[in-house]
Formats: C-alpha cells, sequence, structure tokens
C-alpha cells in the first residue's frame, strides 16, 4: 500500500473515531439513549455478606450501566460474547462463560465487595468506590475475536473502549474524583491487552487511584516499593471450582509437567522472552529423556494440543510444574498449577509475576531457581533483539516478593533445574505441598463450600479497605 493511502486510511479511522467519542460524550451528557439494545443483565449474586467485626470501611460499586447511562452488555448475542459456543475456544477450555474467561476480575471483584457486607448504596459517602467495567473488558474480547480476524489490524480502537472513554473523561470531573486526584478510586487495569488510551484514562500516572493489574507493567512507578501505593496484582480468573484443598491429596507420579506455547525454533528473536524461555526450559529438560518429565511446547488452542481438561488431571498427577512467563510477564497457568497442587517452578532471570505476595508467603510453596551465566532467553546480538526480548527486560521484569537467603536455588545451566529439584530433601518437598494446600483457597474468586466469601476476595477488600484508611490520614 502507498504511503499516501495509508495517511489517508490513518486520517479516516482518527475521524471516525473522534467524532464517534464526540456523539457517545454528547449523549452521556445529555442523557440521550445510545440507539443499542438494552436488556437485563447477566444473574448476580444478590445475597449480603455480613461485615465482619472490625470493618472500617464502605465501598460503592459504581456500574457504567447504572450510573453512567451506558448500554447493557447483552452476553446472550454472540456480537458481544462469542465463546459460549463450543467452537469458539477463547482458553481451550470449551464453551466459556464471560466470569469465567481469565480476564474477569472484575466481575468477582465486584461479587467479593458484595460478599464481604462493605458495600454501601450511598455513593457520595463511600469511603472507596470500585468502577465495575466488567460488561466492557468482555466485550471487547468479543469485538476482537469478532472483528479483527478480517480487518488483520490492531491500530483500531475497540468499539467497547470508544463508548467507556468518555464516561472515564467524565469521571475525572467527579468532586469524589478532584478532591484527592482519585485516591478513593478502584480501576482494574488488568487486561494486559487494553488499549494505552484506555488505561491512560483508568489510571492516569499524574492520578492517585488505586489500580487492580496483572503485573506491575501497569503501574506507573516501577520498583516493589513503589507497589502498595498505587494497587494490587491479583492473580487470573480461572474456571477451576473451587472444592476445597483435599482434592490435592492424589498420587503424583509425574515428576515435572509442563505444557505452553513456545517460540519457534527458527525464529526466537521475534518472540517476547517468555515465550523463548518456555522453550528454553522444555528443550533441556526433555533432552534428559526421563520417564517422570512431561514437558512439551503446545499452545491451549493450537491444533493438535492436549486437551485442557488433560492438561488439569495431569497437572494434579504432578509433583513439580514450571510457572513460565509468556506474551506478558503474566499467565493464567500459574493459579491452575496452584489450584492442581502442583508446586510451582519460577525460573530466571526474568520472573514471572507473583500475585497478592503482601498477603502471600509464595516462597512456602514455589521453588524459585535462578540460571546463572548466560541464558538463551535474553536476546543479546543487537541485531536480533527487540524491545521485547532484550537486556531491559531482565530489570523490568523483577520479582514481585522479597526472598530471604536460602529461597532462590542457583544451578548453572537451563538443564540443571530438573537435578536441583530432585536434590530438594523429602520434608522440604512435604512443607511445601502442605503450605499449597494451605494458600489453596486464596488464589480462588470462587468461595469454598459453605462460605460466602473466597479467599482472593478477602485479600482484595481487605486491601481496598486498607487503602480508604491510608488516603483518610492524609
Amino acid at each position: 500500500m502507498a504511503p499516501a493511502t495509508k495517511l489517508i486510511r490513518t486520517v479516516l479511522v482518527c475521524v471516525a473515531a473522534s467524532a464517534f467519542l464526540l456523539w457517545v460524550g454528547r449523549a452521556l451528557l445529555c442523557n440521550e439513549d445510545l440507539a443499542l439494545p438494552r436488556v437485563a443483565p447477566s444473574p448476580q449474586a444478590q445475597i449480603t455478606g455480613t461485615p465482619d467485626s472490625d470493618a472500617s470501611c464502605s465501598i460503592y460499586v459504581l456500574d457504567p450501566v447504572q450510573d453512567l447511562g451506558l448500554p447493557r452488555c447483552n452476553f446472550a448475542d454472540p456480537a458481544v460474547w462469542p465463546f459460549a459456543a463450543p467452537n469458539n475456544k477463547l482458553q481451550a477450555s470449551g464453551p466459556l462463560q464471560h466470569w469465567e474467561q481469565q480476564h474477569a476480575v472484575n466481575y468477582w471483584v465486584a461479587q467479593a465487595i458484595a460478599m464481604s457486607g462493605y458495600q454501601t448504596n450511598d455513593r457520595h459517602g463511600a469511603d472507596m468506590i470500585f468502577l465495575n467495567t466488567h460488561c466492557f473488558e468482555a466485550w471487547r474480547l468479543g469485538w476482537l475475536w469478532n472483528t479483527l480476524p478480517e480487518r488483520k489490524t490492531r491500530s483500531i480502537i475497540p468499539i467497547p473502549d470508544l463508548q467507556l472513554q468518555p464516561v472515564l473523561q467524565h469521571l475525572h470531573t467527579w468532586p469524589q474524583w478532584r478532591a484527592d486526584n482519585g485516591a478513593h478510586i478502584v480501576v482494574t487495569p488488568f487486561y494486559p491487552g487494553t488499549p494505552n488510551s484506555t488505561v491512560n484514562l483508568l489510571r492516569p500516572c499524574n492520578s492517585s487511584v488505586y489500580s487492580l493489574v496483572s503485573t506491575h507493567k501497569s503501574f506507573c512507578k516501577k520498583g516493589l516499593q513503589h507497589h502498595n501505593d498505587q494497587g494490587l496484582i491479583l492473580p487470573f480468573v480461572t474456571s477451576i471450582p473451587n472444592e476445597g484443598p483435599e482434592v490435592l491429596k492424589t498420587k503424583r507420579d509425574i515428576f515435572v509437567f509442563y505444557r505452553g506455547g513456545c517460540s519457534h525454533p527458527s525464529l526466537a528473536e521475534k518472540f517476547v522472552w517468555g515465550k523463548i524461555q518456555r522453550r528454553a526450559v522444555v528443550q533441556a529438560l526433555t533432552a534428559l529423556n526421563k520417564p517422570d518429565l512431561d514437558l512439551s511446547c503446545a499452545c491451549d488452542i493450537c491444533p493438535g494440543a492436549l486437551d485442557h481438561d488433560e492438561t488439569l488431571r495431569r497437572m494434579l498427577r504432578s509433583t513439580f510444574c514450571p510457572v513460565l512467563a509468556g506474551d506478558a510477564q503474566t499467565s493464567r497457568r500459574q493459579v491452575e498449577v496452584i489450584l492442581s497442587g502442583c508446586v510451582p517452578v519460577y525460573v530466571g532471570p526474568g520472573w514471572h509475576t507473583l500475585p497478592l505476595a503482601d498477603a502471600i508467603d509464595h516462597a512456602a510453596f514455589s521453588v524459585f531457581v535462578h540460571v546463572k551465566g548466560t541464558v538463551p532467553w535474553i536476546v543479546t546480538d543487537p541485531a536480533k533483539r527487540t524491545a521485547l526480548n532484550g537486556p531491559t527486560l531482565e530489570r523490568e521484569w523483577y520479582m514481585d516478593a522479597e526472598l530471604g537467603p536460602g529461597q532462590v536455588l542457583e544451578v548453572e545451566s537451563v538443564a540443571g533445574i530438573e537435578a536441583a529439584l530432585r536434590a530438594l530433601p523429602p520434608e522440604v518437598l512435604a512443607a511445601k505441598q502442605a503450605a499449597l494446600r494451605e494458600a489453596y483457597g486464596q488464589f480462588s474468586y470462587r468461595p469454598a463450600p459453605g462460605e460466602i466469601q473466597s479467599g482472593a476476595g478477602r485479600i482484595i477488600v481487605e486491601n481496598i479497605c486498607r487503602r480508604a484508611r491510608a488516603a483518610m490520614s492524609r
């Protein structure tokens, strides 16, 4: 395509997007209908939990549909949510409801607030306001699925974001935002693929909002010392039911298990660091040719991939499961590994995200292995490396927790990971497996049988209330 043609197309897209933003903004400000179908929302829990005796915060759940007049998402419409159909596999797990997909944290945080007993209907008197953008986060995934395969471009801002962005701009004018620069507002820029234009409106770097994120990359200030003031790193959502830690007491005849998409063997430098690391670990350990090692590069939704249910069953049979970053520093597989009772193994340099690290002692049930010397996933050749796999990522993908002496194993090569794991004393392994059972509920957004509040939800709400107290003391 000629440069002039590209320029004209870009200008037309920008003009159309600007016109759409103006139209939506006018509709919101003038209280006009957006002429999109409005249907009843999907059923949500109506039970309200009982607050703890030491509760000291109130949280208002801001619904852009009810509070700001945006159209409801019709999740029964395949144009909004196509993944309930058997053949539209989003996560290789068959038909998927919108609250089950891995980025649906808005839905579950709203549920956790409702179940905590801290929710209030008084928006003006609330200590904290949680902006629930679940509808638009889910709709964006459906829009991308339905639209991008034909347009083959990611330069167009998704329609759900074009609707949401004027609302976010309007939110910045609210007295509750302007009073303390958003310090009492909770937002969730969780999905790594959220357009930067939306992320920058959700959590402007000159604001004080509290952000619930999937990786510290979404924080404006980098460095472990800045995490608590900016927000909370959350685990991914999984469709695995919370059946309690007793299900983890199974026979484990696989020593190390891994499945995941990797870099192409002949085009490694074109991939993100995490995908190169995955291939390096799989190749090094499979080369040992030992019968109790079950590792393979195969993405969940690729032809010939291991069925997702079978993947989960094998993790239940496994002692150790590498948790390796992919296109982003974080992954859903981490939660699946933990909920399967398989001891997670993190490999560095360049570390996978550790969610809720201030509340959860990851070192108690995980193994951290640092490979010394040159590693194949850090591309140092200036002619081959990119911003996605160069040496700078070693600084950017830092660990989300401070580990003490002896909590990181040192090996000379990637192949040395297997020997380091076999050398762990039985009592150390038993202690990690026991700690894993103790932490089980903290990685699930679903309440355990007989409970109304999940472990992850309880930690999130407690941190939101802690932020409320900190904001009020300023």
